[in-house]
């Protein structure tokens, strides 16, 4: 706060100093809520006039009031102004800004990026941690499972990820995909991005931190050890969200040669790996036989150069389970539901949905396709 007036004082002094018929500011009063001004110029001032003087960022303030009178001969202008909230904020606004405070603050990262001496040995290893629902709260007295909150959600991707890297063969590079629900929603008001309300453990703000520090630490982890390749993948409960912290990663690893994040506006993503190729999706509102027919009109020399072709995605209930591994073909193409972790809300234990909490690392062989499977249970 007094960093703040003293930006505003000397501001106030630069301007009462210039020439006559000048804007002057007559008042300034700050808070945590925003930034209020009276200025006194010889004719009504203009909202870009009254940023350009005062030397706000755009990006930052939105000038929610802006008034003028007349008194006499001259004009007081009074305008009001607030940070702008995540949801004010365009994509290319919430980037730009984070990169500049990132290079404000000269934040390095905890250890080196140098780009590193990758292996040989010809293998992908994909690591699917799908249906997070971070943020969702349970209560395992009411769902007979277990509790889970964003710190037990915390704790339990750390050892996912490290039990993963423990049983982890040598490999050229890795792929995480994030997001198919990673959030368990979408906004301020604890809905999905359709409108479905959800209970939440915490305020949504602090769970988007809480997921922000989440993957900074296991991305930091796994690009130790090979190159990272991160692709976004958004869920019917977190469209908005999972873009927005595909966005935040992205700038975050923008000079980390090691990191790679894919947040490209196609919702469904590619990985090619020599013979291997891919899909990444949400798994809803499609036609059930239509992801097929999409793998191969989306990315037809992706197809046409490989011979192993997978679609992975989460979301879909069958029968009288949740998110279990359950694996068809058609013509060759494997389609994969990827298990989830997380333990029962009130919602499907209600409706009696089971299912059992699992993470899934696939092994990838350029040319003998996927030679390895790992499962991690809780």
């Amino acid at each position: 706060m007094k960093h703040t007036r003293d930006i505003a004082e000397k501001q106030l002094k630069k301007i009462d100093k210039s020439a006559n018929g000048q804007p002057t500011i007559e008042k300034f009063t700050s808070n945590e809520a925003g930034k209020d001004y009276i200025l006194n110029a010889s004719t009504v001032l203009t909202e870009d006039e009254v940023f350009n003087l005062l030397g706000l960022d755009k990006e930052v303030w939105e000038c929610y009031d802006i008034t003028g009178n007349k008194y006499g001969t001259s004009w007081q202008t009074k305008c009001r102004f607030r940070r702008k909230s995540l949801e004010d904020m365009t994509p290319e606004d919430y980037v730009k800004r984070f990169i500049e405070l990132l290079d404000m603050q000269n934040v390095k990262l905890p250890f080196s990026v140098e780009k590193r001496e990758t292996s040989q040995s010809g293998k992908m290893a994909e690591i699917c941690v799908f249906d997070f629902h971070f943020g969702q709260l349970s209560w395992g007295d009411e769902t007979g499972d277990g509790d889970y909150n964003i710190e037990i959600a915390a704790s339990l991707m750390d050892q996912t990820i490290d039990y993963f890297i423990d049983n982890l063969p040598d490999v050229e590079k890795i792929i995480l995909p994030i997001g198919n629900d990673f959030f368990n929603s979408d906004n301020a008001f604890n809905t999905t991005y359709s409108g479905t309300p959800q209970a939440e453990s915490d305020r949504w703000k602090r769970t988007f931190f809480s997921a922000e520090n989440l993957y900074i630490k296991q991305i930091n982890k796994l690009s130790r050890i090979a190159p990272v390749e991160i692709k976004i993948v958004p869920g019917n409960h977190d469209r908005t969200r999972a873009f927005f912290l595909g966005e935040f990663l992205r700038a975050w690893y923008r000079n980390d040669e090691n990191v790679e994040v894919d947040n490209g506006a196609e919702e469904r993503k590619y990985v090619e790996w020599g013979k291997n190729m891919i899909m990444y999706c949400h798994g809803d509102g499609l036609h059930k036989k239509a992801l097929p027919l999409l793998l191969v009109q989306e990315r037809p020399e992706m197809y046409a150069r490989t011979k192993y072709h997978e679609i992975h995605k989460g979301h879909i209930h069958q029968g009288s389970e949740k998110n279990h591994r359950v694996s068809q073909e058609t013509m060759g193409i494997k389609e994969i539901i990827i298990p989830s972790l997380v333990p029962l809300d009130d919602w499907h234990k209600g409706k009696g949905y089971r299912h059992l909490c699992e993470a899934t690392m696939n092994v990838y062989d350029k040319e003998r396709g996927k030679c390895n499977i790992s499962l991690f249970h809780p």
